[in-house]
């Protein structure tokens, strides 16, 4: 990413305060953007429903702070070694544009990109957002949902995941819901 710091001045009466805390980044929309400047090297950020938002600079670790009632938000095209899973609660997890690619080459053992034994809805606030490289040894390449899980589909693609049995986009043994324009290939 492109980043530029940015100081700016507060005049605090006869005095000024100077802050290099925020840093100006070019966005995947090619606009400038304000951000916290440890923000710039994030890849995906995690939004509680009080609207607290933290920015971690690996997906594991955004995975690991995204709680019941949170988004989670790509800021970055990202490969992951192992499945995302939503154990429990409703999440919202947002493509924002961005790719998640799970790149395995041939089948393995829980080889989908997510698993879903909660409540999980995809969203894509930009288009273009992927989730890819999905490769099961048994059913679910991409999103495996389980029968306790519900998967709401609203926007981003699942595309490019394969099974050694059925379902390279999506298996479903719960609840799958599409609404928008989302597309799986």
């Amino acid at each position: 990413k492109n980043a530029y710091s940015v100081f700016y001045n507060i005049s605090k009466g006869t005095g000024s305060y100077s802050d290099a805390s925020y840093a100006v980044v070019k966005n995947a929309s090619n606009q400038l953007e304000l951000v916290p400047a440890y923000a710039q090297w994030a890849v995906a950020s995690v939004t509680t429903s009080g609207d607290a938002t933290t920015y971690h600079t690996t997906l594991d670790s955004a995975v690991s702070a995204w709680a019941d009632g949170s988004t989670l938000k790509l800021l970055a095209d990202v490969t992951r070694a192992s499945t995302i899973s939503v154990t429990s609660g409703t999440k919202t997890l947002d493509l924002n544009g961005y790719t998640i690619d799970r790149n395995l080459s041939s089948a393995a053992f829980n080889g989908y990109v997510i698993l879903v034994y909660g409540n999980l809805t995809i969203t894509d606030s930009r288009t273009g957002g992927t989730i890819t490289g999905g490769n099961n040894d048994s059913s679910g390449g991409g999103v495996y949902v389980s029968s306790n899980g519900t998967f709401n589909m609203t926007g981003g693609t699942i595309s490019d995941n394969t099974t050694s049995s059925s379902g390279g986009g999506v298996w479903n043994n719960g609840t799958f819901q599409i609404s928008g324009s989302p597309k799986i290939t």
